[in-house]
């Protein structure tokens, strides 16, 4: 049987349960608000998350009420089960806030609640292996809660915010998350420690990392899905596909189905033996040699272009060589020496006549004999 909610507006929402060889919808349980995030099934049970704020156990064989629970926010992000409690997100985007909450599975009571005290601007669904949760709260942090008591085991900083509908993966010890801005972490589960981290020019969005086989997948808004080789963080395969954002992957025996959200299609990838895999580091892993010489040429720049404002800036003014003054200007106290007579001058040692000149500028008013008076020249 498969479980699936129904509605996205004020009316017709509700859960299904729908024949699996047939498609023919078996029961159905009518819910006040939209159920965003898959339900999540155990022993007979299928709990789902509403944006009535409320938390539904729906007996899946025959779709009765089991019970229903309360919590502070809208509950979009699919809830987690494991050892007889269920944990959801529940997170409100008006007020920036958010809170995971843990309940008794089989009475829908609360066990405890944890909220971040920074404001909440997008969290994720809850993820639990053994005797942790971890959840992504909007705060910019990651974080691992002791499932028995919410006590928080570790915290570790993430570039940006989650999307309700992304579940964090764990597989060998490790725990894949992905937030909204391309990025995808790979973190001790244990510790919180970071083993690497991959930064995509494209956005994840509702993308959730999907791991097998040695290998982390996972799809982003350009309709581009990836594959990150889980040790190295490198990555080795893309492929690009028209049909809007991908959706969380789901894997199905050899095959990997892929949601293209815009087209509402489904996109199957199986394996193919002989495709070439690349190996590509993330564009944040620091390449220490070219880091270095990347720096270096920076600072010799910044330097050559520092020394020359500072060149600029303190370069000597220009003097203005116009020494011409106004008819109030003092005279000169010290007049230059006249020049030597030229010999090559007429009238000046030679045979022509010496010529007589008047000299307003000086105290005779003219000069005499065979040179002629210059005006002294101010000093300059």
């Amino acid at each position: 049987m498969v479980v699936a909610p129904q509605g996205q507006g004020s009316s017709g929402n509700g859960v299904l349960g729908i024949a699996l060889d047939s498609g023919r919808v078996l029961w159905r349980l009518p819910l006040p608000r939209p159920a965003r995030g898959a339900p999540a099934i155990v022993g007979g049970t299928a709990f789902v998350g509403c944006e009535d704020h409320y938390v539904y156990a729906v007996g899946v064989a025959s779709g009765k009420l089991e019970w229903r629970s309360e919590t502070p926010y809208p509950v979009d992000a699919a809830p987690a089960v494991a050892n007889g409690r269920v944990f959801v997100v529940s997170a409100d985007a008006s007020t920036s806030k958010a809170t995971l909450v843990a309940l008794d599975a089989a009475t829908g009571r609360t066990l405890w609640r944890f909220s971040p005290p920074a404001p909440s601007f997008g969290a994720s669904a809850v993820s639990v292996d053994g005797a942790s949760a971890f959840a992504g709260l909007g705060d910019g942090d990651l974080r691992a809660f002791d499932a028995a008591t919410g006590r928080v085991r570790w915290q570790t900083v993430v570039r940006d915010s989650f999307d309700p509908l992304a579940t964090p993966a764990i597989s060998g010890g490790t725990l894949f998350a992905a937030d909204v801005s391309g990025g995808l972490y790979a973190l001790r589960a244990d510790s919180g420690a970071r083993r690497w981290n991959y930064q995509f020019e494209e956005l994840t969005g509702r993308g959730a990392p999907v791991v097998a086989a040695g290998t982390v997948y996972l799809g982003l808004t350009g309709g581009t899905i990836v594959a990150i080789d889980a040790a190295s963080g490198d990555l080795v395969w893309r492929g690009r596909y028209v049909g809007g954002a991908v959706g969380p992957l789901t894997p199905a025996g050899s095959l990997l189905l892929a949601p293209l959200q815009g087209s509402g299609g489904v996109v199957a990838l199986a394996h193919d033996p002989s495709g070439r895999l690349v190996s590509v580091p993330s564009p944040t892993v620091l390449h220490l040699p070219l880091g270095l010489a990347n720096f270096l040429g920076a600072a010799v720049l910044l330097g050559a272009a520092i020394l020359g404002i500072f060149r600029f800036a303190l370069r000597p003014a220009p003097v203005d060589l116009d020494v011409s003054r106004g008819a109030d200007a003092p005279p000169d106290p010290s007049p230059e020496a006249p020049p030597e007579p030229d010999p090559a001058t007429p009238g000046v040692g030679g045979s022509a006549s010496a010529s007589r000149t008047s000299d307003p500028g000086s105290p005779r008013g003219g000069a005499t004999g065979g040179a002629t008076r210059r005006r002294p020249r101010r000093r300059r």
